[in-house]
């Protein structure tokens, strides 16, 4: 417009459509040009590529499952790297500078999409969204996105947490991520500090909620872990990883008292989190807690039920292969009590004790002695 006026000669008109403008309209005068001359700013994003990154936020918070998270955020462009690329995109993206304001929002919204699909145990998408958010901005929180993405993964975190150390030494991702090493290492002490850094800045964090929960629990502060879990539910009640720790906390107590309050609350915290829960791992999660519940008020039959739920949901989740052959054995249901227990000896676990192996076999013996 400012140039068909001006090339019409109407130098008013073209002031008017070249001018910044008060809300009426007219121009404001006089325009002054700075000695170094005009300072552009980059173009802004058209309306449909400015909005891509909130339709796949609200694609992906619409989504029952991963696998139509993951659709989502491929509709609009957004697929998650394999994990050794993902590992190197913190050494390929040079510096960390100030985000253009351009790329700075729709980065924000993508960190916001890797959360979500975090907290619902959703891996691979997150760290598709935390890949997309760091590639736009090199920002703390698009590397504290990727440090729980690779984590989660089981992937090489290592760079992305040095580089987040090096620009945020307090954010809340390296506060989970320095806090479970230290609960690994049964240093409690140290994991509790590092959840309250967390914490302090982010006091919705899932992760150093439930790591303080367990911290409290492993110290011996029992009634500080139930009265932290219960706060930590209550507070996101919709958060699946929230309630079956509740129930997994609950059903610890309850079983060193025999107290059938607790067990009453951890099947309750167990099936609120089965409801909730948007993946399999805390669905598994949650029905081995709900199991374990019926197994203590002598119902094998409803704990078998749970049991073959959960591997429905992941046939190699140990746990429920471990719990539904203790139950089958109860109900006398031997074959079945027998194959669970051979599958259970055949799946890679965290802990798989002596004594726990020894059960297993004897189930299978007793399995092959009918």
């Amino acid at each position: 417009a400012a140039r068909v006026a001006h090339e019409r000669g109407w130098r008013e008109a073209s002031l008017a459509a070249a001018a910044p403008a008060k809300p009426g309209g007219r121009p404001l005068v006089p325009i002054r040009i700075p000695p170094g001359g005009l300072r552009l700013s980059p173009p802004r994003p058209s309306a449909p590529e400015a909005a891509a990154e909130e339709r796949a936020l609200r694609r992906l918070e619409a989504a029952r499952d991963e696998a139509a998270g993951l659709a989502a955020l491929a509709a609009e462009g957004c697929v998650a790297p394999d994990l050794a690329r993902a590992s190197r995109l913190v050494r390929e993206v040079r510096g960390l500078a100030p985000p253009a304001p351009a790329a700075a929002a729709p980065a924000a919204v993508w960190c916001r999409a890797a959360r979500v699909a975090h907290e619902r145990g959703w891996r691979e998408a997150s760290l598709a969204a935390a890949a997309r958010a760091l590639a736009l901005a090199r920002t703390p929180d698009a590397l504290g996105a990727l440090v729980r993405a690779l984590t989660g993964l089981g992937g090489d975190a290592a760079g992305a947490v040095e580089a987040l150390r090096a620009v945020d030494p307090a954010h809340p991702a390296l506060g989970y991520v320095d806090g479970n090493a230290a609960f690994l290492r049964r240093e409690h002490a140290l994991a509790l500090d590092a959840c309250a850094r967390a914490l302090a800045r982010d006091p919705g964090d899932l992760d150093a909620l439930n790591l303080r929960t367990y911290a409290l629990l492993r110290s011996g502060r029992h009634a500080e872990a139930l009265a932290h879990a219960r706060t930590a539910a209550r507070a996101r009640p919709d958060a699946a990883p929230l309630a079956q720790v509740l129930g997994r906390v609950a059903l610890e107590l309850g079983a060193q008292a025999d107290d059938r309050a607790l067990f009453r609350e951890a099947a309750a915290a167990s099936q609120a989190a089965v409801d909730l829960a948007r993946a399999p791992y805390w669905r598994c999660q949650a029905r081995t807690n709900l199991a374990q519940v019926h197994l203590r008020l002598e119902e094998p039959d409803r704990a078998a039920a749970v049991c073959e739920a959960a591997l429905e949901d992941d046939p190699g989740f140990f746990d429920a292969a471990y719990f539904g052959a203790i139950a089958y054995d109860a109900l006398g249901a031997r074959a079945r009590a027998g194959a669970l227990a051979a599958r259970a000896l055949t799946i890679p676990h965290l802990a798989p004790t002596d004594l726990r192996r020894a059960e297993l076999q004897g189930i299978v013996d007793r399995a092959g002695a009918r």
